[in-house]
């Protein structure tokens, strides 16, 4: 197996994947890392531990502005985040040691990238993005945000912010546009 040092990445045969940036293919490493993480040797959770669609919808409507939301469901139930595990996870994690680069690899990005990490160790788990306005329309400049989102074994969802690896409840005066799980 060949292996490369690049800075904090390592590229190996196995654990190459390519991202496109500025029209060009970036090769970034993405290492096959030693820790796994702690839900990988969990067994299946109960029935009690899931959440499906109508769970979610009742989540958000908690006090959240979410008369305009969209809400896509590909499975009819996931697994809730213990969220002690997600933490232990992101620390390990290099998805927040990404460079940001605006349109190309920018908040939205950075969600995708995050989500298919996490599906990678358990696709069961009640990890998805949402996008929220959080700022009003002010002379026509809207503020949106991507981010990922969790359900935890709580019931309540929390946003994980993919750049910083910050776990938080989400904020009720931003209005949530889309959420896919």
């Amino acid at each position: 197996m060949t292996t490369i040092n690049i800075g904090k990445w390592m590229i190996t045969d196995e654990s190459m994947i390519t991202i496109t940036a500025n029209r060009e293919d970036v090769r970034l490493a993405v290492a096959q890392s030693k820790h796994v993480p702690p839900w990988v040797s969990i067994e299946r959770q109960s029935e009690d531990d899931r959440v499906g669609y109508s769970d979610i919808k009742e989540i958000l409507e908690d006090n959240r502005r979410i008369e305009n939301m969209k809400l896509i469901f590909n499975d009819s139930s996931k697994t809730k985040v213990n969220l002690d595990n997600l933490r232990e996870y992101l620390k390990a994690d290099k998805t927040d040691e990404l460079p940001y680069l605006p349109t190309d690899r920018d908040c939205d990005d950075f969600t995708d990238i995050l989500k298919g990490f996490v599906k990678r160790w358990d696709s069961r788990l009640a990890i998805g993005m949402m996008l929220a306005l959080t700022r009003p329309d002010t002379e026509g400049d809207r503020g949106y945000h991507a981010f990922n989102v969790v359900v935890g074994l709580d019931d309540k969802m929390y946003m994980v912010e993919p750049q910083t690896d910050d776990i938080m409840e989400l904020p009720k005066e931003w209005e949530i546009t889309h959420v896919i799980f």
